[in-house]
């Protein structure tokens, strides 16, 4: 079996034993002003600009690998994802296969397709590479090696919309002729190795219908239009519902998916909803590539205007009027292909709703005429409610398996936020005297603050159902930056961090940018002390190292960097464990890219690469996707009851056979009991917990399958 997934591993290292990250000069001389850097995750490359010398550097090897192409071409772009580094010139095009050590050249017919608005007609993503000429759809399949060309019919006229689409598993283009012809998409699916062209297919597939594992929206022009999906896991297209009438009232395609769940890569986020005024309601689901359909009855026979069908990652709901001016509620498991109803007594006017990865959130009145918030999850369909206490509800937000608002009052500051916890159905509240700034979420993070005078920050884990709340003294005003798992607030010398993961709020004196905060790591410097500053997620603390006075830097995956201003001294820090290493440049500083695990480093003199030496590359048996179903999976993992008294039980559900690792820590991190540590076939698991002789208080269960981890809170209480 082909490996095809990238894992970044933690290593747990004694104190005695010093790994760091390792710079890596080019073999030979080059003046690197005479091309483009460019890093992928864990490759990078130089390219000069006719194309005579390439040099290509990979994180699994820590070598550099230097090719010459005959004849003199012109470079147009060197872009990387994955495992793959693309070097683009305008007669051909190269491929860096960093795990093979291997490079791959084709020659392109025909010039690269011109799309118009600045959509690059080329893109790699993972294991796939994807360039499109007028002629030919060209792909490179990094699971079997080799280059892969669909000849395709040119559309007659000028295409008016258009580009490139490159995902974990397919890569597909769309040629949008102008009316009245028909859109023309191509694809290429990674799993099944087949190629789509077909002249019948969706509207602008990269104007918000692309999914993690396929695409879908309308073909068509009204009043005759289908809903299509494409599925990389079947390499087809399908259609869900042919209106040659105008039935279709609306769509809707999942916008959590970019902002919420993309850069976690969980297998979510694939549904798109058609509602007719037949009062039908259809989901594509691109794991499965097959849509469902649910037919429904109201007295009234008019939707409610604005409250069409509305998507989470795996969650959908759609909302009706029914007798007596109730709404009512059609929700969509996309787990299980399931349909359910609810009557969670909502009236008024009009409804407001957030949908997040499993939870979905209705804002409507009760019948006395109070706002409400009626709050579920795929772990808790029967849901419960949050009845506003104010007269304003505000800023409300959903992120991976939690929701929140915020409720005030027309005659004062204060505010109380409410957060939603989807894994247990808990509602926790806290109140702040002061108004707030608009809030910033992302995956497992909720952030929200107030500047000036009266700072104060409070940060939410959706992991673990914490809030934590902070009130520096001094004046603030914020900038920040937020990922998926941790929230960086920087203000001159206030400065938080928030962890997720840990629930974990840390200050640093240090000088913070927009370039700071990576995937797993932040980067700062203190001009005043000439240190720099990095955290990692993977080990949880800040590491520091002296540097010169006047610096700056810049975080990827799991590495980054801090340089002085005129490039002439590099210090890379390496994630994994926490290290810093120094780099002293020869010849005039030209430039740095930084990827997921490589930076590189050009001047006039040479190029050096650097990447993390601690053992942090690995190589997964499963193929990207596999992973991502796995993650999705354990996303819904709980423990109940919880709180406990005496026994709760651990449940999820496992879509493959894998090694599952069940264990208990106190908030120190101590070991308390391991409750499973066996192969388990694919299905449900359940593993009670039976706390004899262990004292009440809040502790941690995490779940490792197959190197992947979740952690749930719960509290004992006896």
């Amino acid at each position: 079996m082909r490996h095809a997934c990238l894992t970044i591993i933690l290593m747990i290292m004694s104190a005695t034993v010093s790994l760091s990250g390792s710079w890596v000069a080019s073999p030979t001389s080059v003046d690197a002003t005479q091309g483009l850097l460019g890093a992928g995750d864990h490759c990078a490359a130089w390219a000069s600009h006719t194309g005579e010398r390439l040099l290509f550097f990979d994180a699994w090897s820590g070598t550099w690998t230097e090719r010459t192409l005959p004849g003199t071409h012109t470079l147009v772009r060197v872009l990387g994802d994955g495992e793959l580094m693309l070097v683009v010139f305008e007669e051909l095009a190269v491929v860096f296969h960093g795990r093979t050590q291997s490079v791959h050249t084709r020659p392109l017919d025909g010039a690269l397709l011109d799309v118009g608005y600045n959509r690059p007609s080329f893109g790699c993503a993972e294991e796939l590479a994807v360039v499109v000429t007028d002629d030919v759809f060209y792909v490179f399949d990094a699971r079997r090696e080799t280059w892969l060309t669909l000849d395709y019919a040119e559309p007659a006229g000028a295409v008016t919309f258009g580009g490139v689409v490159a995902e974990s598993d397919y890569v597909a283009t769309d040629l949008a002729p102008a009316y009245p012809t028909p859109a023309i998409n191509l694809a290429y699916s990674l799993r099944t190795g087949t190629f789509l062209e077909t002249h019948e297919g969706i509207n602008g597939i990269l104007s918000g219908h692309v999914l993690d594992h396929g695409f879908a929206g309308l073909g068509g022009f009204w009043p005759d239009l289908a809903a299509r999906g494409y599925s990389a896991f079947t390499g087809e297209m399908t259609t869900g519902y042919v209106d040659t009438e105008g039935e279709i009232e609306c769509f809707t395609v999942d916008r959590t998916r970019r902002t919420v769940s993309h850069l976690l890569g969980f297998a979510r986020d694939v549904y798109v909803a058609y509602q007719t005024r037949a009062f039908h309601q259809w989901i594509y689901d691109s794991i499965r590539g097959t849509w469902s359909d649910h037919g429904y009855e109201y007295d009234t026979s008019e939707l409610n205007p604005g409250n069409g069908p509305h998507l989470g990652g795996r969650i959908a709901g759609h909302v009706t009027l029914a007798e007596d001016d109730e709404y009512s509620l059609l929700l969509f498991d996309g787990r299980t292909h399931e349909f359910w109803s609810a009557s969670p007594g909502l009236y008024g006017s009009s409804l407001g709703n957030r949908m997040g990865g499993t939870v979905a959130a209705f804002l409507g009145d009760t019948d006395a005429g109070d706002p409400l918030w009626w709050c579920c999850s795929l772990a808790h369909p029967e849901g419960t409610p949050i009845v506003c206490d104010h007269e304003f509800c505000d800023d409300p937000i959903a992120g991976d398996r939690w929701f929140a608002a915020t409720m005030h009052s027309a005659d004062g500051p204060e505010r109380t936020l409410h957060f939603y916890h989807g894994p247990t159905n808990h509602v926790t509240s806290v109140t702040v005297p002061q108004s707030l700034g608009v809030p910033t979420a992302r995956a497992h993070v909720y952030s929200v603050a107030r500047g000036g005078s009266d700072p104060i920050l409070v940060f939410y884990s959706g992991l673990l159902d914490q809030v934590e709340q902070r009130t520096p003294t001094g004046t603030a005003y914020w900038t920040r930056s937020v990922n998926d798992r941790l929230a960086l607030y920087h203000s001159g010398d206030l400065n938080y961090l928030f962890d997720a993961q840990t629930g974990a709020v840390t200050s640093r004196t240090a000088d913070f940018t927009s370039n700071s905060l990576g995937g797993e790591i932040v980067i700062g410097h203190d001009p005043g002390t000439a240190t720099a500053h990095g955290y990692s997620a993977l080990t949880g603390s800040w590491h520091t190292h002296l540097t010169d006075d006047s610096c700056h830097g810049a975080g990827g995956g799991v590495v980054g960097y801090v340089r002085t201003a005129d490039g002439s001294r590099f210090w890379g820090f390496d994630g994994a464990t926490g290290s810093w290493s120094i780099l002293e440049t020869t010849g005039s500083f030209l430039h740095e890219a930084i990827g997921g695990t490589t930076v590189i480093v050009g001047s006039t003199d040479r190029a050096w690469a650097f990447f993390p030496t601690g053992g942090v590359i690995g190589v997964d048996d499963e193929p990207v996707a596999d992973r991502a179903i796995m993650a999705a999976a354990l996303a819904d993992a709980r423990c109940s009851p919880n709180p406990f008294n005496g026994r709760t039980t651990v449940t999820f559900r496992l879509p493959a056979a894998a090694t599952v690792e069940v264990a208990v820590y106190d908030p120190r991190g101590h070991h308390i009991a391991t409750l499973l540590d066996a192969e388990r076939p694919p299905g449900p698991v359940v593993v009670p917990w039976q706390t004899d002789r262990v004292a009440s208080g809040t502790y941690l269960v995490r779940i490792i399958v197959d190197g992947q981890t979740v952690t749930r809170k719960v509290a004992l209480v006896q």
